[in-house]
């Protein structure tokens, strides 16, 4: 027994299936289709007792960074993040990743925070404590921001190890944070960049609009600014230019995981980052070498320990991380020498939440400077911090500086206010 369909019979059918499926699909929410947006903003005042040309910036907006993502498909995000400084606007993060590429492997490129030690990959704003790491400004400019790609193996084995490997344009920091004038006698680059009204932005200086790499350019501005007869610096430059495959920033870290009974666990990781043609010598025909190398290497370790009768909200995290750096200095006296830096230091951090809305930690850096001096330097400090919601969050921070011949026994309170709209997140991060 058959069924009979004529023309007309079949034409109604095929409009009320289209009428039908439209219907229906007006009641599917089209979603996918839209990125996620966010916007946080970071706003920080503070008071300090450093000497010299003792002054606070007062209440500043540190930044307000805009977040854009989505899938692109099922086989590949993006991530677009902008911030919004006093300074102006700066594209922060812009890249793609592939999670789900085969034997194990996922790849992200584009300018993103390198895949370098805990800290590095954390936003200002994510961090648990108001100050970023100082031994980050120290050996790298900053918190490193850097064009490149990263290549991820999970390894197949019952334990959780990843491999990566990055290649970067090159080894350069930046910074929103700031440091209270220092009291140094001497005129050193921050003091003559405040003296013309140019900002320290890490691996370089704001000053009307446009960014200086080169501290000799500061100088001569100072000197033609304010009639003054400084001595120009004629050290070695971060070199921007071209450059060969041989040249460009390499590094890789490992991280893996530890579980010690339902409540402990441990997050470790082993970082290092090197690029051959790093600074140019600007007194070559003195007889130093055009191009000097620079080497960062890294080991950390986070405990965490989240309570089973109180994990919603109830937690404490412990952690280390050692950094080091290996570059090469200029110098002119007693003769004309290079001279081999190695520097290394620490970072340590406890936070305890104990309630939902309530946090208390502690943070310490210790660390060789980053120069000549070879001096051994000391920020410390307590925070307690008040999560009025999920979306905002106020925090008080008291640190110590003790920076010989800089900022010796400075005392310092920052007060955070910090809110989010929108959909704002960094992946997983704790």
């Amino acid at each position: 027994m058959g069924i009979a369909i004529n023309r007309t019979s079949f034409r109604a059918l095929i409009i009320g299936a289209f009428v039908a499926t439209s219907v229906l699909g007006s009641q599917v929410s089209p979603t996918w289709q839209n990125p996620n947006v966010g916007l946080t903003v970071d706003a920080v005042t503070d008071v300090h007792d450093a000497s010299g040309s003792w002054k606070s910036p007062g209440l500043i907006l540190r930044e307000a960074e805009l977040i854009i993502s989505a899938n692109i498909d099922p086989y590949a995000s993006l991530v677009g993040n902008v911030l919004f400084s006093q300074q102006g606007a700066e594209l922060h993060e812009a890249f793609v990743q592939f999670p789900l590429l085969p034997f194990n492997l996922k790849l992200k490129g584009g300018l993103m925070l390198a895949n370098f030690g805990r800290w590095n990959r954390f936003h200002t704003h994510a961090l648990p404590f108001i100050s970023e790491p100082r031994i980050h400004r120290e050996y790298a400019g900053g918190m490193m921001g850097l064009r490149g790609i990263e290549l991820s193996w999970l390894v197949p084995i019952p334990h959780y190890l990843e491999v990566t490997a990055s290649v970067y344009d090159l080894i350069d920091g930046h910074t929103h944070d700031f440091d209270p004038p220092d009291n140094a006698q001497y005129f050193t680059a921050d003091r003559v960049a405040e003296m013309i009204g140019a900002v320290p932005h890490g691996g370089h200086y704001d000053y009307e609009d446009r960014h200086i790499y080169d501290e000799s350019e500061l100088y001569e501005i100072a000197n033609e600014k304010l009639g003054l007869n400084l001595p120009i610096p004629n050290n070695p430059t971060v070199y921007r230019g071209l450059r060969s495959p041989e040249d460009y920033a390499y590094g890789g870290r490992i991280t893996t995981s530890f579980e010690f009974g339902t409540e402990l666990s441990a997050d470790v990781g082993g970082s290092i980052l090197y690029q051959g043609q790093w600074k140019q010598s600007s007194r070559s025909d003195q007889g130093f070498p055009d191009f000097y190398n620079k080497l960062l290497w890294g080991a950390d370790v986070t405990f965490f320990w989240h309570p089973l009768h109180a994990n919603q909200y109830r937690n404490l995290q412990l952690g280390f991380e050692v950094i080091g750096s290996k570059e090469s200095y200029e110098s002119l006296y007693p003769t004309s020498q290079i001279i081999e830096g190695f520097r290394t230091g620490g970072i340590a951090h406890i936070d305890y939440q104990h309630t939902e809305q309530w946090h208390v930690g502690g943070f310490g850096s210790l660390f060789q400077s980053n120069d000549l001096n070879n001096d051994l330097r000391i920020h410390a400090g307590g925070y307690i911090t008040f999560v009025i919601t999920h979306f905002q969050y106020l925090r008080l921070e008291y640190s110590r500086y003790e920076y010989p011949g800089y900022l010796d026994g400075v005392n310092r309170i920052m007060l955070q206010y910090d809110a989010t709209i929108g959909y704002h997140t960094h992946g997983r991060q704790r």
